[in-house]
């Protein structure tokens, strides 16, 4: 039986609650043991869904992008890029999210590469992200892609704290 390809898509700001859904689930797998256990249970939902509605009334498409992993048409994962969150590092990937179900699926790679290629078509030479230094598989992801881990500080997340890595990717214009 052969799998249908991932496709990407751009979202719109009819996406908000989707990405807010999607957003919160990653965080419900993802985050466990590194954000308390009663917001992952009980308030990552309304939480999230409130953020994206917020986000997405004040998006700017020329400051960003932000796209929708589909298979077989259902949303499996999503990322999104700004160019004006600290600049002096380049293009920030504030986002990048695949459902449980969908790791291993390429979505992630597709996804990472869609960002990568928006930034080169603006001239920049270099993205960021921030990923909790506890979460070892997306450190590994992202290291595994040439990304290094340039700095480490303690981060605020919603209601957490803890101690956040800054990847650093060089691009080759």
């Amino acid at each position: 039986m052969s799998v249908a390809p991932v496709t990407l898509r751009l979202a719109t700001r009819d996406d908000a609650t989707l990405l807010g859904q999607m957003h919160a689930r990653s965080w419900q797998s993802t985050y466990r043991g590194i954000m308390a256990d009663d917001f992952l249970a009980h308030r990552v939902y309304a939480e999230r869904d409130a953020h994206w509605q917020e986000k997405m009334l004040d998006w700017d498409e020329s400051h960003g992008a932000i796209w929708i992993a589909l298979r077989d048409g259902e949303p499996i994962a999503f990322a999104s890029v700004l160019d004006d969150r600290e600049p002096q590092y380049g293009v920030y990937l504030d986002h990048l999210h695949v459902m449980p179900e969908s790791k291993g699926s390429g979505a992630g790679t597709l996804l990472v590469n869609a960002a990568e290629a928006w930034a080169r078509e603006r001239g920049v030479r270099q993205m960021h992200l921030l990923a909790w230094e506890a979460n070892l598989p997306a450190r590994g992801f992202y290291e595994h892609r040439g990304w290094y881990c340039a700095e480490k500080f303690e981060d605020q997340l919603v209601e957490t704290r803890a101690m956040a890595c800054r990847y650093v990717f060089k691009l080759d214009n």
